[in-house]
């Protein structure tokens, strides 16, 4: 059985063709991420309905752009020295000395003296030496360039900016309407960020699942409500690495990690992960060793972004971090066995954890596991052990989503009215898929027809003696 536990997100952009797609989710990529702040909904749901085509089990990620601040109003490249002073001033102001505009009306307010304000991922610092309501001077740090429509941040300065922009809204209509399977909402900065993507989907009544991208320190601050209200995080290690001192970025990634974890939530690790591969053929050491300790660390997912979304060696890349993800898989040490994961159902809990423990001591090829809600799948990975999980559900979206969790294979089961029927079906799916053989050793645990908030049987033999049901 060859199959990565860590899972691939492949984001698309440029390239978006059929054939394209088809050879990526063969190389490893089960998930695929569109980046909506450079696609219109048209587009989207053009690259939407190629990846249904390539197949119905791969799942499918849109971002929203979140509160994010970006220069505006540049109509050509500001050419900033050191210790030279630049404005930035409200949109539409006029002046002679060097100025730009930011995209948030009250930006200039928020601000303190002394603040440092970071244009473009921090390849531009400024300092605010004076200030008045209107207007900013600051004094470069560095020399560089101000461009149009480049990110602006300020570390440790909360910036009362809504939660969701109307493009946001539009987006969220729109995916609720055609059915993708997970939401990454950017900038994600207490529970409250994510309540009103939620309020959104309530009104269809979505099944479609939050990831929140932590991204600023807010979100780190308040990560354990976040949590509360979401799927699952994204460590979006670009934004945080301008946030943070950069030698934090990996103690917060382990730490997160380890959080989703022990709460059976999704962490997808992203940004600049096979960065080069967008120009070279090759990883550099560095970034193999990257993707490594991501593998090592647990996470459930790793993300290329720039790499398959306009890079030229794309195929390359997925081939490279499936390659990656494998070898370090072997070597990861299981640290995670839950015993304290307090907000579940006990009884739940209690089942799912002998599953685990009964597979890994007889050696079991596979444990095969039926829910509706893919819940127990979640609370199974989350232990993080060797055997494979065989998830199956009769609902195609909970097939779907589940491609994003760790050490999980789904397949799509119609609904069985006997619980020896639905042992039956489980076991011959699989079987029929090649996936196990008839003399493996396997373990069922999972909820009785009718039944799918409790899990509540297990039963351990080898497969062929489940083809009669539970004689």
């Amino acid at each position: 059985m060859k199959s990565n536990r860590t899972k691939i997100v492949a984001t698309i952009g440029k390239h978006n063709d059929l054939k394209f797609i088809k050879q990526l989710y063969k190389a490893g990529a089960g998930i695929f991420r569109l980046n909506t702040a450079h696609q219109t909904p048209d587009e989207t749901e053009q690259i939407i309905l190629r990846i249904r085509e390539v197949s119905e089990k791969a799942a499918i990620l849109i971002d929203t752009k979140g509160p994010e601040i970006r220069t505006v109003d540049i109509p050509a490249t500001l050419e900033v020295k050191e210790g030279e002073e630049i404005f930035i001033v409200p949109k539409g102001t006029e002046m002679s000395e060097p100025h730009f505009s930011v995209s948030y009306n009250h930006f200039c307010e928020s601000m303190n003296r002394g603040t440092e304000i970071l244009i473009d991922d921090g390849d531009m610092s400024l300092i605010v030496i004076d200030m008045n309501d209107d207007r900013l001077r600051c004094i470069a740090n560095n020399s560089g360039k101000i461009q149009n429509k480049k990110s602006v941040n300020v570390p440790d300065i909360p910036i009362a900016l809504p939660s969701l922009s109307k493009k946001d809204e539009e987006y969220i209509h729109f995916a609720a309407k055609i059915a993708v399977d997970f939401i990454a909402h950017s900038f994600v900065r207490n529970k409250e960020d994510l309540i009103a993507v939620q309020k959104i989907l309530d009104k269809y009544n979505s099944p479609i699942r939050l990831i929140a991208k932590i991204e600023n320190t807010e979100g780190i601050e308040n990560i354990n409500e976040i949590l509360d209200h979401c799927h699952g995080v994204m460590i979006a290690r670009g934004d945080l690495g301008i946030e943070l001192p950069a030698e934090e970025v990996p103690l917060v990634q382990k730490r997160i990690i380890r959080k989703c974890i022990k709460r059976s939530k999704i962490s997808i690790t992203a940004t600049q992960m096979l960065h080069s591969m967008i120009q070279n053929p090759r990883p550099t050491r560095a970034e193999v060793s990257d993707v490594a300790n991501a593998v090592m660390d647990g996470t459930d997912a790793l993300m290329l972004s720039g790499e398959t979304a306009y890079g030229n060696y794309a195929l390359e890349a997925v081939k490279t971090m499936s390659n990656i993800a494998s070898a370090s898989e072997i070597q990861r040490k299981n640290k995670d066995r839950r015993k304290n994961q307090l907000k579940f159902n006990p009884v739940r809990l209690q089942m799912i954890a002998s599953a685990e423990e009964t597979s890994r001591k007889l050696g079991a090829k596979a444990i095969i596991v039926q829910t509706d809600t893919g819940r127990s799948a979640c609370i199974l990975s989350s232990f993080r052990g060797k055997t494979p999980i065989l998830a199956l559900s009769p609902n195609p979206t909970v097939v779907r989503q589940l491609a994003m969790s760790y050490g999980v294979s789904p397949f799509l089961l119609k609904s069985q009215k006997t619980l020896d029927e639905m042992v039956h079906e489980s076991v011959k799916t699989v079987l029929d898929a090649g996936i196990i053989g008839n003399s493996d050793m396997v373990v069922l645990v999972g909820s009785s027809p009718n039944r799918g908030s409790v899990t509540n049987f297990i039963e351990v033999g080898e497969a062929s003696h489940f083809l009669g049901g539970r004689e």
